[in-house]
């Protein structure tokens, strides 16, 4: 795991020049601006509202989106050795946008949004190679999230108005780490021969699993109603809450699948539950980088927490690596000195990939995303984007989502919940369809195949979902030794 990492720190040696790149996409921009604009309006957006939604912030109306004629450029571009078993070439671009998007909207009040500015490092993979052309497809995405500026015009430069510039920031950041911060990704293809497709380069390994203990919170400077959040990527898990108190003990652990070539920060926000919502008490982060011994025994370290003139937080990690063969699950009695997999005690991941939502006749303003729920655990993906395929309209998927079980029960259920979700509705969305899939189901052997993915029918008011469909890749992946 410690060369893993280090291969992640890496630093380009040299920036090679990039001007004729920038000369071709000044050319080619016009068509990046109206794929760009189409997933603004089809999944920022309808984020965003949502979002507001759901925290009773109102109805959110977009009046203009532009995301104008100046294209982003291109600073440097480094190209790594390609190492002999490779199957593609890795190249890191560092990228920035001053351009003249711009956007309009209300919500309650009138305001916009403009000198957005973007910088970051954006990985492309260039592969698999081999094939009719040198490589079949190219995979592009951030390691960590880019750096994000704007300025807003109108009622948001109020502070107290319901959508302020940490706000928007929070959302366009959500937005993008879903969208294009891996383990998340955008694909193109390259050589339509080539029998891969869009949904296999978007799903990656998982390389295992982080387990999170929080242990306890010290040395506060007053009494709170203390609980903890733990944050990595897009997904936050929380602890329960201890009452008037300095210090509490939790003991709470955790499970976070991580994939391949996964270089992130966690993230501990201590907060204080008041009547209505709650407060930031203090936070603390640990780069996984610095990680790479929690293998054999863990390892517990105790942060001190930043924002706060006393506190401290104490954690542990423990990281448990997916098994080279998926087949071996622990026998009493085994004697083959083969690393094993204990279903009690190790966590079993489960990644769940949505492609394609077919026969649903979306009208306009309408948009639909999943939550999907395992366990305790529940998250959310982007909206559907809408495609024609050979004559058929239908909302493509991009996500990819890990869950880490431990124990594995029979009892779980796999739950996905299709949200449609209206632009003109200040509720909150309603659910369109339901699919609920046992854990003891999985692989499911009964269910139709096509393309790789299971094709489930959505369980709800069958006048409105006859023939609906869901396509969806269920993996299960075993961690231990």
């Amino acid at each position: 795991m410690g060369k893993f990492f280090s291969s992640m720190r890496q630093e380009p040696s040299l920036s090679q020049d990039a001007a004729f790149v920038n000369v071709l996409l000044a050319q080619l921009w016009p068509y990046f601006n109206s794929s760009i604009e189409e997933s603004v309006n089809e999944q920022l957006i309808p984020l965003m509202r949502r979002e507001l939604k759901a925290a009773g912030r109102g109805l959110l109306k977009i009046n203009t989106v532009s995301i104008g004629t100046k294209p982003l450029r291109i600073e440097g571009v480094q190209v790594y050795p390609k190492d002999d078993d490779a199957t593609n070439i890795t190249m890191d671009i560092d990228i920035v946008y001053d351009g003249d998007a711009e956007g309009s909207a209300e919500l309650f009040l009138s305001f916009g949004i403009k000198n957005v500015s973007l910088r970051g490092r954006l990985r492309a993979l260039l592969g698999p190679l081999g094939g009719r052309l040198p490589f079949s497809a190219i995979s592009f995405f951030f390691m960590q999230a880019p750096k994000l500026d704007f300025d807003l015009t109108g009622a948001a430069v109020i502070a107290d108005t319901p959508l302020t510039r940490p706000g928007m920031n929070y959302l366009i950041n959500k937005y993008l780490s879903k969208a294009i911060v891996f383990p998340n990704r955008k694909s193109v293809i390259i050589d339509p021969t080539a029998g891969i497709t869009t949904q296999e380069l978007s799903r990656p390994s998982p390389r295992g699993v982080m387990s999170v203990t929080i242990v306890s919170v010290k040395d506060l400077e007053e009494k709170c109603d203390i609980f903890v959040n733990v944050i990595v990527r897009e997904q936050t898990r929380t602890t329960g809450k201890v009452d008037d108190t300095k210090s509490a003990e939790f003991n709470e652990t955790f499970d976070f699948p991580l994939l391949e070539h996964d270089g992130l920060l966690v993230v501990f926000e201590v907060r204080d539950k008041g009547f209505i919502g709650s407060d930031s008490i203090g936070r603390a982060q640990v780069n996984l980088s610095d990680l790479t011994s929690a293998q054999e025994d863990g390892k517990r370290m105790t942060l001190s927490l930043a924002g706060t003139k006393s506190g401290v937080i104490d954690v542990e990690f423990r990281w448990t690596p997916v098994l080279n063969k998926q087949t071996d699950f622990k026998v009493q009695g085994s004697a083959s000195g083969q690393a094993a997999h204990d279903p009690e005690r190790q966590p079993t991941i489960f990644l769940v990939s949505l492609a394609e939502l077919r026969g649903v006749e979306a009208k306009a303003g309408e948009a639909y995303y999943a939550q999907v729920q395992l366990g305790a655990v529940r998250q959310d993906t982007l909206c559907a984007m809408s495609q024609t395929v050979h004559g058929e309209r239908l909302l493509s998927f991009s996500d990819q989502l890990g869950f880490a079980v431990k124990p594995l029960s029979s009892a779980h259920n796999l739950v996905i919940d299709i949200y449609q979700d209206d632009d003109n509705d200040e509720t909150n969305d309603s659910v369109f369809g339901t699919v609920a899939i046992p854990i003891a189901d999985i692989p499911l052997k009964g269910a139709k195949q096509g393309n790789g993915d299971i094709i489930l029918s959505l369980d709800g008011d069958v006048s409105d979902h006859q023939g609906v469909t869901l396509h969806v890749s269920i993996k299960q992946v075993n961690a231990g030794g």
